[in-house]
């Protein structure tokens, strides 16, 4: 060991290979490693804060790794309300674990810790690990849902338009999520349950696939911020419907059109981005995405391409509305899915 006491510090929100690099330089590089885990008041401006997971949870996450990967190491965790932590206090931490986006704030500790008299600290620099499409592996991106904690990027599941086999048919009609029991004639009431669901949910973003489900929410006084309609139910055409109704994109019946999940990754990104203040939701910018053909599977890469805690709502033919909660969980079983489409 090159040095007897490091530090590093992070948000260690959602675990992933590029925490597992730091974490690994840190503990080959020094004989004791003091880690600095965020607390709110620190990540409060970090891009989707309000589902970063809480400080007890990720304290417990991170050091259940630690114990599963280096169970004979010195750590300590310690949380920090900002980049010093203990870093300009502490007189026998010799070394500072880095990476590139976070190397300025290394020399901020080490012109602090001169002015207080203390020795400068040897930056350790940890490279940068990439996700699957060259760009950064952050807990950010995973949040924002472009990317698992290994790096994969989910949109490219759909680098081509995909078919349903006839063999995953009768899979798909157990529902994704939580069901709300009712059909069309009773909008009513399940509007009123859904009010009730909603009124005590905490959501990311919100989507709603399919025409009815579209109104129903609606009756429930409750706007989705992207909805995917087709202006039809039971595949005809609505009341409302009128030939000179213009078309976003296409998408055949028993497949999902490449062009139709790109569109919705530049619509999704575009609700989220558009103006969005950090930490904040991006309640208040609607749109709506129409389809030339079916939505009905478009709700897989909705799923698939949705931030994390971000809730998506579609029609179960003869069981009423499903509710899914988009986790990681929600979204591996729908890649799984995704892969056995033709």
């Amino acid at each position: 060991m090159s040095h007897k006491h490091a530090i590093l510090a992070g948000t260690f929100d959602r675990i992933h290979d590029g925490h597992i690099s730091c974490l690994k330089v840190a503990f080959e590089s020094s004989d004791r490693v003091t880690i600095g885990l965020t607390t709110s008041k620190l990540h409060s401006d970090k891009e989707f804060s309000q589902i970063i997971q809480t400080y007890d949870f990720r304290k417990k996450e991170l050091l259940k790794v630690i114990k599963q990967r280096w169970p004979q190491v010195s750590a300590t965790v310690l949380p920090i309300e900002n980049i010093y932590g203990s870093s300009v206090k502490d007189s026998t931490i010799d070394a500072i674990v880095v990476t590139e986006v976070t190397l300025q704030n290394g020399k901020k500790v080490n012109v602090e810790r001169v002015r207080r008299g203390l020795n400068e600290l040897k930056l350790i620099i940890c490279p940068i690990i990439p996700a699957q499409d060259n760009m950064i592996l952050s807990s950010s991106r995973i949040r924002r849902g472009e990317i698992d904690r290994e790096g994969k990027v989910y949109s490219k599941a759909f680098s081509r338009t995909l078919s349903l086999p006839e063999t995953l048919r009768s899979e798909l009609r157990e529902p994704l999520g939580r069901v709300i029991i009712g059909g069309e004639d009773d909008k009513d009431k399940v509007a009123s349950e859904m009010r009730q669901i909603l009124e005590k949910e905490k959501y990311s973003l919100s989507i709603a696939v399919g025409d009815v489900v579209s109104s129903t929410l609606e009756n429930a006084g409750f706007s989705a911020d992207i909805r995917v309609i087709d202006f039809k139910t039971h595949r005809k055409f609505l009341p409302s419907f009128s030939s000179d109704h213009r078309f976003d994109t296409e998408n055949i019946a028993g497949t999902i059109d490449a062009k139709s999940a790109k569109l919705l990754q530049k619509e999704i990104e575009k609700v989220i981005s558009k103006n969005l203040p950090k930490g904040q939701s991006p309640s208040g910018r609607k749109t709506t995405i129409t389809i030339d053909g079916e939505e009905d599977l478009l709700v897989l890469p909705t799923v698939l391409l949705a931030p994390l805690e971000s809730v998506v709502f579609y029609g179960q033919k003869d069981v009423g509305m499903v509710m899914i909660r988009v986790t990681e969980e929600i979204k591996k079983q729908v890649e799984g899915l995704i892969k056995r489409f033709t």
